[in-house]
């Protein structure tokens, strides 16, 4: 799958990074993001570049602390679902699984749920990833009502309730149950969506 999309939080595009570079910094991010999920906050920075295999003066000239490293987590699985939502591009369910997989990042990416703790570090940056969501959903929430999996009055403003009440479930259950739990979440939210 290509992740293509070019998604910073901040003022302005980040200068262009040198292939070997953007490389590192991707590796980074992408141990970070699965230490999020497998350890939560509980990893030193250490850690990090440990596992990254790089120095850490190479981690903290890419990600000089750990705020940063949030952003650039958060960067990461909006990039992620942006290319999620270009394979599904041609579904009418799209905007249900677009749904489906914030939920599931909200609940596996521990880095991911921490947005409104992250935007008193850094103002402004969860109406940044809800704005970012929002763009990225109406196609799907348009192509979702036209084939009428979805009412018309559903305004793209409440996709954030749809991901809280599927991660509440998901929470709120016992690891053998969430599988079960989750479908029949998305199946009730499915129904009572439709017009």
């Amino acid at each position: 799958m290509a992740d293509h999309a070019n998604i910073r939080f901040g003022d302005g595009p980040k200068p262009p990074l040198r292939r070997d570079a953007e490389a590192r910094r991707r590796r980074i991010i992408d141990v970070a993001v699965g230490l999020y999920r497998t350890q939560g906050t509980d990893f030193s920075m250490d850690r990090l570049a440990a596992e990254a295999e790089v120095g850490r003066a190479t981690l903290y000239r890419f990600i000089p602390d750990r705020t940063a490293l949030l952003i650039a987590v958060l960067e990461r699985h909006l990039e992620l679902f942006s290319a999620y939502l270009d394979q599904w591009k041609d579904r009418d369910d799209a905007f249900m699984l677009g749904i489906r997989f914030l939920a599931d990042r909200a609940t596996a990416s521990r880095g991911f749920g921490q947005v409104a703790a992250l935007d008193e570090q850094s103002p402004g940056v969860a109406d940044w990833a809800t704005g970012v969501m929002q763009a990225l959903l109406l196609d799907p929430l348009r192509r979702a009502k036209a084939a009428k999996l979805v009412r018309q009055d559903f305004p793209i403003s409440d996709h954030g309730l749809l991901v809280l009440m599927i991660a509440g479930v998901e929470r709120g259950s016992r690891q053998e149950d969430v599988s079960e739990r989750t479908e029949k979440a998305v199946d009730l939210l499915v129904r009572a969506l439709r017009p």
